[in-house]
């Protein structure tokens, strides 16, 4: 979904609104998630098997978004039946004519892909913030109950309200970055590299406050978890999740999905590194974890400082961008 969603913005998002839309757009998962951890705990705490509606209301939430979805959704603003003419013009003369369909497999630009300092640097911080953020999703809830005696429905609570500050903060940063935008305040570039900044020296930061908290610190290690899915958001607002289609308009959804695989098999590897080196619930073995993420997200940060970019490539803009 994630990949085609890219694709659809490439072609709808103007450059001066991109970061406000795109994180309007992406906010939608993490109040998903808001929302299924804040019912989890509840249905867990005053339901028996409680656990087995969340997927059940989750089903049934998909099946009524499907037809939504189906009915107001088009490729392009030039296929697109509801919208007038004057905003039709303003949005292919700002970003160029949808020219995907024309592309094949064959005649993707995979040499420039690989060597283009800018490309690179993406696919890394990419990779980095998403190996961290995902490894920590998915452990949060057993870090809050095994090391910081959290009971799991309040667990289930703090998560939420996590996922919470994470979709204001990429709301309001993806304004934000609009505003000095358009004002000519920062170049895109520099606003792109400012929020991803961010959001990965924070991370890497609150990992490293963690390494210091235990059970008797747990006010504390509640508050950094806060902070650190807060300052995710910098990123999907107006940082590398946004950068996808900056940089490469014509292969947005293309390069997101590579890169999301590479991702998504660093947060395999590093659960498996988990598992080898947390032998019990204890901080003692979580410390080496906490090192780990904190190095790949400042690594991330760093890299996308220096090579990251937001102007378009030659090679990948749309018809009339040329």
């Amino acid at each position: 979904m994630f990949p085609a969603t890219y694709t659809l913005w490439s072609q709808w998002a103007v450059q001066e609104e991109r970061s406000t839309l795109t994180s309007i757009g992406f906010c939608g998962t993490n109040f998903g998630m808001s929302l299924a951890m804040f019912m989890g705990g509840a249905l867990c705490r005053y339901l028996k098997s409680g656990w087995t509606y969340s997927f059940i209301l989750s089903g049934l939430l998909g099946l009524l978004w499907l037809p939504l979805w189906m009915w107001k959704v088009s490729d392009a603003p030039e296929c697109h039946r509801g919208i007038t003419e004057k905003e039709r013009d303003y949005i292919c003369n700002s970003i160029g004519k949808n020219s995907w369909t024309l592309f094949s497999i064959a005649s993707l630009p995979w040499l420039h892909l690989a060597l283009s300092k800018a490309v690179l640097a993406l696919l890394i911080t990419h990779s980095c913030n998403l190996f961290g953020l995902v490894f920590f999703i998915s452990n949060f809830g057993k870090l809050l109950t095994e090391i910081y005696q959290v009971s799991a429905d309040d667990a289930g609570y703090v998560l939420a309200s996590g996922y919470m500050l994470m979709l204001v903060c990429s709301i309001v940063s993806g304004k934000i970055a609009d505003v000095l935008v358009k004002k000519s305040l920062l170049s895109l570039t520099n606003v792109r590299k400012l929020f991803n900044s961010m959001s990965s020296f924070i991370c890497g930061l609150c990992i490293s406050i963690l390494y210091f908290c235990d059970e008797s610190r747990r006010i504390m290690a509640i508050t950094t978890i806060l902070v650190f899915l807060f300052s995710a958001g910098f990123a999907i607002g107006s940082g590398y999740m946004v950068n996808f289609a900056d940089l490469t308009p014509a292969y947005s959804g293309l390069l997101f999905s590579i890169s999301s695989t590479l991702a998504s098999l660093a947060s395999i590897i590093g659960s498996i590194i988990a598992g080898i080196w947390i032998a019990e619930p204890v901080l003692t073995d979580w410390q080496n974890i906490f090192i780990l993420i904190a190095i790949i997200f400042i690594t991330g940060g760093v890299i996308f400082l220096f090579y990251g970019s937001a102007v378009p490539r030659k090679w990948a803009t749309l018809t009339q961008q040329d």
